[in-house]
């Protein structure tokens, strides 16, 4: 434990100040098992989201995906964030407006596992995460917690304000308010069926509907177990001309980075507009 605080700790404090455009059009897929050191290397290529999968035990919060580890999400994620926005004033190391998103991937039950983590951000960082507050006005910060896996939609939203958290959400039940519904993710086997190297036309055109439908929802989409290879991602972006709604779900945080800065994305053309719950136009 102390030799991956340690790492962390380096890794706060080598992040390059070059900018670095943020890629709001990236997420860094269950970036506690597949980067080293997690968080700080998407951080430092711009990658906008990441993910941690959380486990209730004990009262406490605990980083896994298949089972708890003995790390919690304090010690990977929020307490080294806190330090360096206390530090620095900002997140990334070279543009202090643009907000972090991370997806907390509820892996036990649903509504005692979501108490835990708003309680957790509203007592010790309600700061540094964005909110909804009585008044309905949004207070944009340093981070944006967008909740998925078990995610209890019903009791969220129901609850009263502060709201610190927006949710992953598959809308073909939108009976959600869409103030809270920034993104929706799909299993990419569930949806296309069956994939070889390319999607072909049937699916490609079943594509590009979903991304008009996700625009007219002003959300993003993303598709989780995609294959991570430039012929898929290269027909995920042409069918976004736009830009603004495919997040590819990245697994070589680099690849992704080199794949998006060649098609064209940079920290104009994200997209941020009418979105503040994902990105800050800028």
């Amino acid at each position: 434990m102390l030799q991956l605080l340690a790492l962390l700790g380096v890794a706060t404090t080598a992040l390059s100040t070059e900018f670095t455009p943020i890629l709001y059009s990236s997420h860094s897929h269950n970036d506690y098992r597949e980067q080293n050191p997690p968080l700080w290397h998407a951080v430092s290529l711009g990658i906008g989201s990441v993910e941690a999968d959380l486990h209730l035990k004990d009262g406490q919060l605990y980083i896994g995906h298949d089972f708890a580890s003995s790390t919690t999400v304090q010690q990977m994620y929020l307490d080294p964030l806190q330090e360096k926005i206390n530090r620095d004033g900002y997140v990334w190391g070279w543009d202090s407006t643009q907000p972090l998103n991370i997806l907390f991937d509820l892996k036990t039950s649903a509504i005692p596992t979501y108490e835990a983590l708003y309680s957790l951000i509203a007592t010790n960082y309600s700061s540094m995460f964005s909110c909804l507050d009585g008044d309905d006005v949004y207070r944009q910060s340093f981070v944006h917690c967008i909740v998925t896996g078990n995610h209890p939609v019903d009791f969220m939203q129901q609850e009263g304000p502060p709201h610190f958290c927006s949710i992953d959400y598959d809308v073909t039940n939108n009976t959600f308010n869409q103030l809270f519904n920034p993104i929706e993710s799909h299993d990419f086997h569930s949806v296309f069926g069956k994939f070889t190297r390319t999607l072909d036309a049937q699916q490609l055109q079943q594509l590009q509907a979903m991304i008009v439908a996700a625009r007219d929802r002003k959300q993003r989409l993303r598709f989780w177990n995609a294959p991570n290879t430039d012929a898929l991602w290269g027909q995920m972006v042409e069918s976004d001309p736009q830009r603004d709604v495919i997040v590819l779900n990245l697994d070589d945080l680099a690849k992704g980075q080199t794949f998006l800065l060649g098609a064209g994305y940079n920290n104009t053309n994200q997209g941020c507009h009418a979105r503040p719950q994902w990105c800050v136009e800028p």
